[in-house]
């Protein structure tokens, strides 16, 4: 290396900030650290807030500003005790178990739980009962005698949902060949 190369190393380059999911928190988190209020309270203030990263990514976070502030600070607790819970009067209904239960044909089979939430989740959700019409239709086209309605669907439903619509008109004309066929 040359004299230049070998002393343009000993400069201070400046680098891009990389974007975290915590950048909206900082100064939250470092006011609260200068007024010392345990990890804890911290922790749960900025999950109330929106916070949706994992909890360590967090604990390191607030204990990085600390040091980076000269901030005297120790965890008062181990983050594994940590537990996140919902309380006990909160029903939660995941994406999965909606969906289970919206394409589901055989009532036996339907999680009641759910059933009790639905027109309150259709209310507040409109798509959820389009989605479980459109399934309906389709079942009872399918498992029906009338390869015709087909096509009535087809035109009834192509702008809610325009892809799977062109992919049933191009096995349409195969399908009807084959109904005719038996």
């Amino acid at each position: 290396m040359s004299d230049e190369e070998v002393e343009s190393l000993s400069e201070m380059r400046k680098y891009k900030d990389r974007k975290s999911l915590l950048d909206n928190y900082r100064n939250i988190v470092y006011k609260m650290l200068i007024d010392n209020i345990p990890q804890e309270y911290i922790l749960a203030y900025v999950l109330k807030e929106g916070y949706k990263g994992s909890i360590s990514n967090l604990s390191s976070y607030i204990i990085m500003v600390a040091k980076n502030n000269n901030i005297s600070y120790k965890s008062k607790f181990p983050l594994q005790d940590i537990k996140m819970e919902y309380p006990d009067d909160i029903t939660i209904i995941t994406r999965q178990e909606l969906l289970k239960n919206l394409l589901t044909i055989d009532e036996k089979k339907k999680n009641n739980e759910i059933g009790k939430y639905l027109p309150i989740i259709e209310d507040k959700y409109p798509i959820i009962k389009t989605i479980k019409t459109i399934f309906t239709d389709f079942h009872d086209i399918i498992f029906g005698n009338d390869i015709e309605l087909l096509d009535i669907f087809i035109e009834l439903y192509k702008d809610d949902i325009p892809s799977f619509c062109n992919g049933l008109k191009k096995i349409l004309p195969p399908l009807e060949t084959q109904y005719l066929l038996k």
